[in-house]
């Protein structure tokens, strides 16, 4: 009797809930969850070399410019040279967005680190000017 009691639970609890699969697919249609591509934050893990908003022309001069320093010789030697473009590539936008964001938080007031230099060097001028 247990068992046909969990089962009439089971199914009566599975009724009243949609699954994860038909609310995903019910946000999605309501544009409340839109899909993003992997990785538009950095673009580190992203599956495409080249994102949105980046430029073809400068990934072409940088896969030329291997081309003519490695000279390949062969389709693997040009899938190798290709493969070292899209790493460097990687690398510079890596490195932008490591310069981007460490500019963002030394301007904003609300990250720690602009908090404790507040503290340790505006805060004391602050009590000097006020004791002349």
């Amino acid at each position: 009797m247990g068992k046909i009691r969990r089962r009439e639970c089971a199914s009566s609890v599975s009724n009243k809930q949609p699954s994860r699969a038909s609310a995903k697919s019910a946000a999605e249609e309501a544009n409340i969850m839109p899909r993003i591509p992997n990785a538009l934050k950095h673009g580190i893990y992203a599956a495409t070399a080249i994102l949105p908003g980046e430029s073809v022309a400068e990934f072409k001069e940088l896969h030329a410019a291997l081309i003519a320093e490695w000279k390949p010789v062969g389709p693997s030697e040009h899938e190798a040279v290709l493969s070292i473009a899209e790493g460097m590539w990687r690398k510079r936008r890596l490195q932008r967005f490591i310069q981007v964001r460490s500019l963002k938080n030394s301007i904003d007031p609300r990250h720690p680190t602009m908090i404790k230099m507040w503290r340790s060097k505006c805060l004391p001028l602050m009590w000097q000017r006020t004791r002349r």
